[in-house]
């Protein structure tokens, strides 16, 4: 036993910080469904009955938007919205999923913290402090607790493995995994943070373009094409959707980024130093004055390279969500971020390597003992932001497994449907037209008559008799790419209707019967076997190695 603690010591005191951090989750009456968790609830819930209930892959949610289907996974990465569902197999709650799933994110994001903090310094004790500085980031904390982002939180593990990734080829001439397996997870995760990750990554490389050799730069494009290949399950799907005849909401100027909001959020000084009532976006009182001895640790320091890199990305990403900064002036790209505060991310993580490296060079001789009474001390400076927490009674959670039905008094906002950005322009434009809408086919124009119409899920039969050449049909599914529609058992093209739901073409028929079921795309489908086919190329390669 003692072996066995000596052995794993960094990784159990990381996961006893972990285990801490997440009291407030035992409680039955914490609400995890304000902010984005109710959205987070439902994406859980529509995966699950999508596969389970309805044997489909769950790009498209059909009982969702009045059970004409509802798209998350192929335009939000879907890594959290099919990983958790692991533990839905052995738990009946999916709330209990979400808020074990939020602790073991934090925990492992300590982990990969711990992991790039330990090789970059060469200290474990180093790591530890810095893993756990990086868990008790008051912003990290809020995304965990207050927005319930949950996607954004599960970033987090990834921007250190992304980092040490590089760090291995470029300063130690090694073959690294890590940065295809942080880099694929990023993408799986969160859209918005992968472009700022990406920008930063490729400052680093530039900053250390003297040292990257023919070899060092194979790596970096092997590694890049193999992380194209092991996602493009994702972002095929995606892409199709983008330069579709359809317009998506979400790919909408002005939809996503509105400037409005991005100034609205930005924060003004006070909020990096006190936590107030509602959202934390203190820096923490450790990380400032980690932070502030940095002239004091500086001569203590050998190589500074990737020092001084983080502590300039940390203090620039810091200054990026101040009022000050005109953020709004940015490409439209970088405005995706959509608020300020979201750079609060990268402070935490270039800034909890340099305050757990400014710590460890106050004392002559950096020992366990030092991190754990840091990390006492991390843990009680962040207990004021219990204040922020919410509780409830009953968070009714079968209201969300029954379907939250759309309405024409439904507001901005909806459960499981956010704010309505993965429906086609027109079906957004429509929407009092999809709150009345009955849930079967219409003939709009032409003729013909109606024998019979069986829908469940995603798949639906109807049956017509005497139809006129150009009878336009209506049917009643959101329009998305990958619906695979024959009649009589031959292949016909959907198009979108004005009210943005699939609509067909009938030729004249004496009969024509009409099944519909979602299948994906060709290039989505032929995309999973690249995926899968990479991922089979990549653990031979890893085991070889």
């Amino acid at each position: 036993m003692k072996k066995f603690l000596q052995s794993y010591k960094s990784i159990i005191i990381i996961g006893i910080v972990s285990v801490i951090l997440s009291f407030p989750l035992f409680n039955n009456k914490l609400n995890v469904l304000v902010d984005d968790g109710v959205q987070h609830l439902c994406r859980l819930i529509g995966t699950w009955q999508s596969i389970t209930e309805h044997g489909e892959i769950g790009s498209v949610f059909s009982d969702f938007c009045n059970s004409f289907g509802y798209s998350w996974n192929i335009f939000y990465s879907p890594l959290t919205a099919y990983i958790p569902l692991i533990l839905k197999l052995f738990i009946p709650s999916f709330i209990v999923v979400l808020k074990i799933s939020l602790w073991a994110m934090l925990f492992l994001s300590g982990i990969a913290m711990y992991l790039f903090t330990s090789k970059v310094s060469n200290n474990k004790n180093v790591g530890i402090l810095s893993g756990i500085l990086y868990m008790v980031f008051p912003y990290h904390l809020t995304d965990m607790y207050i927005r319930i982002a949950f996607a954004e939180h599960a970033s987090f593990i990834f921007l250190p493995l992304i980092f040490l990734g590089l760090y291995e080829i470029i300063n130690e001439n090694k073959k690294s995994y890590m940065l295809i397996v942080g880099t694929t997870g990023m993408i799986l995760t969160h859209n918005i943070i992968t472009i700022y990750t990406a920008i930063f990554a490729i400052i680093y490389i530039l900053a250390n373009i003297k040292k990257i050799h023919k070899e060092q730069f194979k790596w970096l494009v092997f590694s890049a094409i193999f992380v194209l290949c092991i996602t493009s399950f994702y972002w095929v799907g995606l892409l199709e959707h983008k330069l579709s005849n359809a317009n998506y909401e979400v790919f909408i100027p002005g939809r996503m980024e509105r400037t409005d909001v991005l100034k609205y959020y930005k924060l003004n000084f006070l909020q990096l130093i006190f936590t107030n009532q509602g959202m934390a976006f203190d820096l923490g009182i450790l990380t400032i004055i980690g932070v502030i001895i940095t002239p004091i640790s500086w001569k203590k320091i050998g190589k500074k390279g990737i020092y001084l890199f983080s502590l300039i990305c940390g203090l620039l990403s810091v200054f990026m969500t101040l009022d000050i900064f005109p953020f709004e002036k940015m490409p439209q790209i970088l405005k995706m971020i959509q608020f300020s505060f979201r750079m609060l991310e990268f402070a935490g993580f270039f800034l909890s390597y340099v305050v757990a490296v400014n710590l460890s060079k106050v004392f002559n001789n950096f020992r366990l003992l030092d991190t754990i009474v840091l990390s006492v001390i991390a843990i009680i400076l962040v207990v004021p932001l219990t204040k922020c927490l919410q509780y409830k009674d009953d968070l009714q959670e079968q209201r969300y497994i029954n379907g939250v039905r759309f309405t024409e008094n439904t507001g901005r906002v909806h459960a499981g449907m956010a704010s309505l950005e993965y429906l086609p322009h027109r079906a957004f434009e429509n929407k009092d037209y999809l709150a009345k809408r009955d849930n079967d086919s219409i003939i709009l124009d032409g003729s013909a008559n109606k024998i019979s119409e069986n829908k469940k899920g995603s798949k639906l039969e109807l049956v017509l008799e005497n139809v006129e050449n150009n009878t336009k049909i209506e049917l009643p599914y959101i329009y998305y790419l990958g619906y695979t529609i024959k009649c009589n058992e031959n292949n016909i093209e959907a198009e979108e209707s004005e009210n943005g739901f699939l609509q067909i073409n009938l030729p004249e028929v004496n009969k024509a019967t009409i099944t519909v079921s979602y299948t994906g795309t060709v290039f989505m489908r032929f995309s999973v076997v690249i995926s899968l086919f990479s991922i089979l190329v990549l653990t031979v390669k890893k085991l070889r190695f």
